[in-house]
């Protein structure tokens, strides 16, 4: 899903229902980042937040990305949404805020390959 704002950022979201305990998932998730590309800018049991680190692209297309756990769906999944969000306009369906959303999406689907995307 694609939604861009009035102020010209672009957002993409998706929703997926992940097996397994919630403090596993956050800690695979957390684990994927790479220190040198991201930074963890808020981190608790159920939300998180990473950030990109300035150097590979302007500021305007720095990425970043939100991570809310709910284990209130029943005792099995757990619903795992992601936001990634930058400045820049999103002129192009493939842009660079995208394509880590892409790329960060394939990663919970690959955590668990029973997930099913809502």
């Amino acid at each position: 899903m694609l939604t861009v704002l009035q102020s010209g950022m672009a957002r993409y979201s998706c929703v997926h229902y992940v097996l397994g305990p919630a403090g596993r998932i956050h800690d695979l998730l957390v684990g994927v980042f790479e220190p040198e590309r991201f930074e963890l800018i808020h981190d608790s049991p159920n939300y998180w937040v990473v950030r990109e680190l300035p150097g590979q692209v302007s500021f305007d297309r720095l990425v970043t990305l939100e991570f809310l756990l709910d284990s209130g769906v029943d005792d099995n999944r757990i619903q795992v949404t992601c936001i990634a969000k930058n400045d820049a306009l999103s002129l192009q369906r493939e842009n660079y805020c995208r394509q880590v959303f892409d790329s960060v999406e394939s990663i919970i689907k690959q955590l668990a390959p029973t997930s099913r995307k809502s």
